[in-house]
């Protein structure tokens, strides 16, 4: 009997060590993993006092906000349940925030949630949320990395614009389109990684990222947005989809989108390219000369604006429309022949041609004008027109603001 009792209580001992130790090893782990609670932010500031979100309401986070603390360097918020999203402007111009942990339970940034947070340096989105609304985190200074997770299907337009420290981003293989300007003037970015997900590219999606010198198009994407890759003085390639056999260029459906213009000083334009399409040579300030293919039919908006060293360039026959500003601060160059088949010439086309002394304007009938087309008060500018049509150009409207530049001409 005594010997069964041992028997029974040295088992018992022997559970009582396992299940201490198993209850011991339990919580190690559970303090290793310690696991944001879903129902607080952590946050910091840069002065170290609290902040108040530019947004409290229940519908901005998914829940009531019940306490707001700081203490020991670190501020949390805590709600009455599980926080779902940071809705529109929920942090919008909180210039103090210097960092945020966001829980895993978020599935929405909204637009313009984070929108002028000048001290916030970096931010990790956590995996669970599918959406980055429109300007949620444009206007951040300061802002240098991003990380956005897998989860994430869709970034609004602007998302990212005008971020200046902004230099690595990546997008996940999830997300389908880059909205229109989504990195607009991000000047620190030097590479983008376009995923195979992607289907279109946004107008002025990538305009004015200054340090970016490569960008490869995956086969996915079907469409690219005007101005795109204007004014990126950086790049010295294209690969991938739509660019072409010297990577120098972006053709899309005909249209000539964008240039990686870096040290080149003389360029000519593939035949194959029916329009220069927005923006294409932006600021393209090396530039000399240009050859343009007979197949060109129209030269829109801000085309060649502020190709400051180019002296040189034909419009061929066949081209119908100049669009506004077109030209505009080509302060290098000396001539332009205006060809027959031209119809229209947008606002501002030539204004800021500085040294633009000599324009040949071969249209029988005055094309469609606009106001400012030419520089006004220069003393060189001479306007040529065919003598038979003299008269209809010094009447026609636009036109006769330069009567004193109009000279009657045999083009015969």
């Amino acid at each position: 009997m005594i010997k069964k009792l041992l028997i029974i209580i040295a088992v018992l001992a022997t559970f009582l060590v396992v299940s201490c130790q198993k209850s011991e090893t339990d919580n190690i782990s559970t303090n290793d993993k310690t696991e944001q609670p879903s129902n607080c932010i952590y946050y910091t500031t840069s002065d170290g006092k609290k902040l108040t979100p530019s947004q409290t309401e229940t519908s901005c986070f998914g829940a009531s906000l019940v306490s707001n603390t700081y203490a020991d360097g670190q501020g949390v918020l805590v709600f009455d349940d599980a926080v779902t999203s940071i809705g529109n402007e929920a942090f919008r111009s909180c210039s103090t925030l210097a960092s945020i942990s966001i829980p895993s339970s978020v599935t929405l940034i909204g637009d313009k949630a984070f929108r002028f947070c000048s001290s916030l340096a970096s931010i990790t989105i956590p995996n669970g949320v599918t959406t980055i609304g429109e300007e949620a985190l444009s206007m951040c200074s300061i802002l240098k990395t991003v990380e956005i997770p897998n989860s994430v299907t869709s970034i609004g337009d602007q998302a990212f614009r005008n971020c200046p420290k902004l230099r690595n981003i990546t997008i996940p293989n999830s997300v389908t389109s880059i909205g229109n300007r989504t990195f607009f003037h991000c000047p620190k970015l030097k590479s983008i990684t376009i995923p195979d997900s992607i289907t279109s590219i946004g107008e002025m999606a990538f305009y004015g990222c200054l340090s970016l010198e490569s960008v490869t198009i995956p086969q996915s994407v079907t469409s690219i947005g005007e101005g795109a890759f204007a004014a990126c003085p950086s790049l010295t390639e294209f690969k991938g989809k739509f660019a072409s056999d010297n990577g120098r260029c972006l053709i899309v459906d005909g249209v000539f989108h964008a240039f990686a213009s870096t040290e080149l000083t003389e360029y000519t334009i593939p035949d194959n390219v029916t329009s220069i399409g927005y923006c294409a040579f932006y600021g393209c300030s090396n530039l000399k000369r240009i050859n343009l293919p007979d197949s060109v039919t129209s030269i829109e908006n801000e085309a060649f604006k502020e190709c400051l060293n180019l002296t040189d360039i034909n419009i061929p026959d066949g081209v119908t429309s100049i669009g506004e500003a077109a030209f505009f601060s080509c302060s290098s160059l000396p001539r332009i022949t205006i060809p027959k088949s031209v119809v229209s010439i947008g606002k501002k086309a030539f204004l800021g041609c500085s040294n633009l002394i000599s324009v040949y304007c071969l249209p029988a009938t005055p094309p469609t004008g606009a106001e400012e087309m030419f520089v006004s008060g220069s003393t060189l500018l001479k306007i040529y027109v065919d003598t038979k049509s003299e008269g209809a150009y010094r009447r026609a409207p636009f036109w006769r603001n330069y009567t004193s530049y109009i000279i009657g001409h045999d083009f015969s």
